[in-house]
């Protein structure tokens, strides 16, 4: 069964106002802020995550529900540029990713970068902010 929790990190978090934040707030239940193990890369106008699930750092983000809504997902795709039927070109893949929310661990499905990080500055606190 899909998941229907979606893990954000980036500019479709609480306090950022473009059009597909709004839509996300207005499509789904916010549930909390959760966790992933994994780094935090700073591209420029926005993050990108790679998961490590052996790794010490985390991810810092908030946790959506957006139940049987999954209309959202194909919008949000749009957004981030992911293609369907997948292309393993694209810059961002959508994967499920355990996360620690409230304390319980959920899987949700999580944008996660695609492309090398060599030359991307590593955000080491986890916490993407639009002025770092």
């Amino acid at each position: 069964m899909d998941p229907t929790y979606l893990f954000v990190y980036g500019t479709l978090r609480p306090g950022f106002n473009n059009p597909f934040a709004q839509l996300l707030r207005a499509s789904a239940q916010y549930i909390g802020d959760g966790t992933l193990p994994g780094r935090l890369f700073d591209l420029g106008q926005y993050p990108g995550v790679v998961h490590d699930p052996s790794g010490p750092a985390l991810v810092r983000g908030s946790v959506y529900d957006f139940g049987k809504n999954k209309t959202i997902l194909d919008q949000l795709d749009h957004y981030e540029g992911v293609s369907n039927p997948p292309d393993p070109t694209d810059e961002y893949r959508r994967g499920v990713v355990t996360v620690v929310c409230n304390g319980t661990l959920l899987d949700c499905w999580v944008y996660l970068y695609n492309w090398p990080v060599d030359k991307a500055r590593l955000v080491a606190s986890g916490t993407y902010n639009i002025n770092e």
